[in-house]
């Protein structure tokens, strides 16, 4: 409890830090920033300690940190110039007093209830909660910046890692254990992203319900209906909880003398792994699987299956659309949603992420509305450097690079599409001048968010390896609309109003052709691709070789080999057979693209509909300063200038771009097929529809009437409804209030209990002088490497696995993984000394897993652990009954390498 109240009131005291700066330079939200001020101020500390750390200004301990909050108040102060006063802000907080107490009280209820989920099973175990737990003690105790690689020793951490840069700061100056600071960042992470969604859409509700004061019409409570986005974003989950209730009840199950059917035509078809088999006796409304996790199955609702896996089980005459075989292979897809990735609580990156992309809308927002105020002029780059929002705009999206590079380019895409719509909305259409607006303001802030973080990049390697076509994986429609559901169906619904209100259906029929013409490219883009790589090995060929050594040789070499994996990854043998089956089955199973080609029809639209009414007139200086101080309710808003339709259809629009893309396309890594791609995809996916589903329920329901209306919002209800019943049962599974007493925030306590003497051995290396570990090396999402992960201190090797993606490939980690097996089973000091010195190891663990690990293995011809060369050569410097750690004496701290 002390450790959350620590953390509350920090982060409090962190808001109030930023308050003048978002006042100042998001004066079109309609809350000024205020929902934000946590999240802008987090952001902007974490940047000057990190970038003065990097630079070796600051020192990587609590004075360092202490000092960048007082830079932070530095802004502030400097931000609190441009206002009118201290007493223009304090006026405007008197006036919002029902605006922040709902704020204050969603800050707290969101912090506090994703708090108590983590208290009742606070384990940071399993999955990917090590790597991350190790990220943060890295930190908090490398000697300076870059941090320590935990798991590569003489190495610097190539992932974005800023979000943990966050946490451990928090950590640090609060004095809490990284056992806690886990569970807690994770919880804060979930009260920042409920306010950040929810001021996002009181701004857009708030100035429609403007627009229908203006109109004569009723306005709305537009603090009150801003609470559906929270919601929707962080609590309704897609539709695959409800399939588990029903399979749970054995409905679809044919039942005889109590024995369920082995067989069910219609959970073969659904496609669902897992509920394709029969339900766990006895019969129940409560989803159950026997090992007791039915929660994960929601976060693979996607399934890919290889042309082979499908062409080997095929029945002949009968439609790949009917069924999906169940002897067939599923390759994985992760689909993952915020209410999963926090019952999960890894707190992985595009979780980490997820207030500050809100925050990156809501810069593309401010930015849009104040196209109603001001004219904007073509861009030129001269002119935005002497903006002070560009750089704030430039920090914010910068640091999404740093964060989840995933959501850098979708939201600086974001930002100058808000741009390009004001241009359009203001001058009208051009194509070459719009696409100049977009590519212009787009390039000049990712290479200014690039240079702001700079030290990043250049430590940085990635698996990425260019795009693949996706030939034979595409997203069954059936599934896409147990993802989406939830979102598509008031996005929907709102689109179609909106397109009766503007009456227009010629820009249908262009909005139409427009997507046919965007669908026809991907798929056209995709199948050459496709081609071509089918016919790299035929190529390769044709190549005049001049031997196998020569530099045609390997190319010759290169192309085959190429193109054998690719033909591989296809799962066929065949181009041809490839080609036609994955056409055929495209168009047995058009949901997916059909569904998206329809509301990107109707999106593109009613973009085109939002042309100005009348011409701007440039502001007088009068004007210019009522624009840029007073509240934006209070100001008249120009015909379709400011309309907050107009950024919800830019919403949905990105959305439509990052679903339809993995369709066709999707980014090479070193799984090979789509689940990457998708899983970041679809994450954002949720996040923007989920803003437009909000802003677009609180309009039909407000807006429809009579028979047609009310069955419309009896539609909307159930789908929520059914995407409600995911939370609903596995909240009530985790919190069990019978052990209460148990409940914990600290992360690590577990282990404390259950095994005492590696707890032990741990918080002795906590305290113990800085250097390099061994330990026993093994797989991911296993024990391996603990002893780092929960000290801080670089051991030689942690996970390989992990280690290749971060590094795209393994030639940072050559021999560690031999070498420490031949340290611990070798009984030659000499070549043990040899291998400590190469790695300048100062400390060696010996407990359970080393000697489990490196245990006899007479197939392999391999020795088991041998201690006594330690013993006779190393002081002991720690010892319990289960765990031994030697020191190795004069040790010399070496030096991290920053490239890689």
């Amino acid at each position: 409890m002390v450790q959350f109240l620590l953390w509350y009131l920090t982060i409090g005291l962190v808001g109030l830090l930023a308050l003048p700066v978002a006042y100042r330079f998001l004066p079109f939200l309609s809350d000024r920033g205020y929902t934000l001020a946590r999240t802008l101020g987090l952001l902007v500390w974490g940047f000057f300690f990190w970038l003065l750390a990097s630079l070796h200004i600051l020192q990587n301990d609590w004075g360092g940190v202490f000092i960048a909050l007082l830079l932070l108040a530095g802004l502030s102060l400097w931000a609190s110039r441009g206002i009118s006063g201290w007493r223009d802000l304090f006026d405007w907080l008197k006036g919002r007093t029902r605006l922040i107490v709902i704020t204050e009280i969603l800050f707290l209820a969101a912090f506090a209830f994703l708090a108590v989920m983590r208290a009742a099973s606070p384990d940071i175990t399993g999955t990917e909660k090590p790597m991350e737990l190790a990220f943060i003690n890295s930190i908090l105790r490398s000697p300076s910046f870059p941090p320590a690689d935990p798991w590569l020793s003489g190495y610097a951490i190539s992932y974005y890692y800023f979000g943990y840069v966050l946490v451990a700061i928090l950590a640090r100056f609060t004095g809490v254990s990284a056992g806690y600071a886990f569970n807690l960042g994770i919880s804060l992470v979930y009260g920042l992203t409920a306010i950040g969604s929810y001021g996002v859409v009181y701004t857009l509700l708030a100035r429609w319900s403007r627009r229908r004061q203006d109109e004569g019409k009723r306005g709305i409570f537009s603090q009150g209906w801003a609470l559906l986005a929270p919601l929707i974003i962080l609590l309704a989950s897609n539709l695959e909880g409800g399939f588990e209730m029903l399979h749970a009840q054995g409905v679809g199950w044919q039942q005889s003398n109590g024995t369920i059917a082995q067989q069910s035509q219609f959970w073969s078809w659904l496609g669902l792994q897992e509920l394709n088999q029969p339900p766990s006796a006895p019969l129940s409304l409560t989803p159950k699987r026997a090992s007791g996790i039915w929660w994960w199955r929601a976060s693979r609702v996607v399934q890919d299956y290889s042309m082979l896996n499908l062409l080997e089980v095929a029945i002949p005459g009968v439609p790949f659309s009917s069924y999906y075989p169940p002897d067939s292979k599923p390759i994985e897809v992760i689909d993952e949603f915020p209410f999963f990735s926090f019952y999960l609580a890894d707190l992985h990156p595009h979780v980490l992420a997820m207030p500050f992309g809100l925050m990156a809308i809501a810069l593309a927002l401010n930015l849009y509305l104040r196209g109603a105020y001001e004219s904007f002029e073509s861009f030129t780059i001269l002119a935005w450097l002497k903006r002070p929002e560009f750089w704030l705009a430039a920090i914010g999206l910068g640091g999404l690079s740093f964060l989840n590079i995933w959501d850098f380019p979708i939201y600086v895409a974001l930002f100058a599409a808000a741009f390009t719509l004001v241009r359009f909305q203001q001058s009208g259409w051009e194509l070459k001048a719009r696409l100049q607006d977009f590519f212009s303001l787009g390039i000049s802030l990712g290479i200014a968010g690039i240079l702001l973080y700079l030290p990043f990049y250049i430590g940085f390697a990635s698996q990425a390896g260019g795009i693949l076509p996706s030939l034979a994986f595409f997203t069954r429609g059936i599934h896409f609309w147990i993802m989406f559901g939830v979102l598509l169906v008031p996005i929907t619904g709102w689109l179609i109003w909106l397109a009766r209100r503007q009456g227009d259906l010629h820009r249908f029929s262009v909005g139409l052709k427009l997507a046919f013409g965007v669908v026809a490219a991907l798929w056209v883009f995709s199948y050459g691709l496709g081609v071509l790589g089918m016919n790299l090995a035929a190529l390769g060929s044709l190549v005049q070789t001049g031997g196998n050594g020569s530099l045609l040789g390997k190319v010759e070499q290169s192309l085959t080999n190429w193109g054998g994996l690719f033909l591989n990854l296809q799962g066929g043998n065949s181009p041809t057979d490839i080609l036609w089956n994955s056409l055929s089955r495209r168009i047995e199973m058009p949901g997916t693209w059909l569904t998206l080609g329809f509301v990107l029809a109707g999106t593109w639209a009613l973009l085109a509909s939002f042309f100005p009414v009348r011409q701007l007139q440039e502001p007088d200086e009068e004007t210019s300063v009522k624009a840029a101080t007073a509240p934006p309710e209070k100001i008249a808003i120009s015909d379709n200038l400011g309309d907050p339709h107009g950024f919800v259809l830019l919403l949905v629009l990105v959305g439509i771009g990052l679903t339809l893309t993995p369709e066709f396309i999707y980014l090479r890594d070193q799984f090979g097929g789509r689940m990457n791609t998708i899983f970041k995809f679809y994450f954002e996916t949720w996040i923007v529809w989920g803003l437009a589903a909000a802003f677009g329920a609180v309009i039909l329901w407000n807006e429809l009437r009579r028979l047609s209306g009310a069955g419309v919002k009896l539609v909307m209800i159930v789908f929520l409804a059914g995407g409600l019943v995911y939370p609903f049962f596995g909240i009530i599974q985790r919190l069990d209030f019978s052990k209460t007493a148990e409940w914990t925030l600290d992360g690590t306590e577990s282990l404390a209990r259950f095994d005492p003497d590696e707890k032990g051995a741990m918080n002795w290396l906590t305290s113990a002088p800085y250097g390099i570990v061994t330990e026993a090396v093994g797989g991911s999402y296993g024990p391996a490497a603990r002893m780092a992960a929960h000290a801080g201190l670089p051991t030689v090797l942690g996970w390989p696995g992990h280690e290749s993606q971060w590094r795209g490939g393994a030639v940072e980690m050559g021999s560690r993984q031999d070498d420490i097996s031949q340290l611990y089973r070798g009984r030659d000091w000499t070549a043990a000394k040899a291998i400590i010195a190469k790695y300048v190891v100062r400390y060696i663990v010996v407990g359970g897993l080393e000697l489990s690990t490196y245990r006899p293995d007479d197939k392999l011809g391999l020795r088991g652990l041998d201690e006594t060369k330690f013993q006779k050569n190393l002081k002991v410097a720690y010892q319990n009954s289960g765990v031994t750690i030697y020191e190795v004496p004069s040790y010399d701290l070496p030096a991290v390498k920053e490239t890689n």
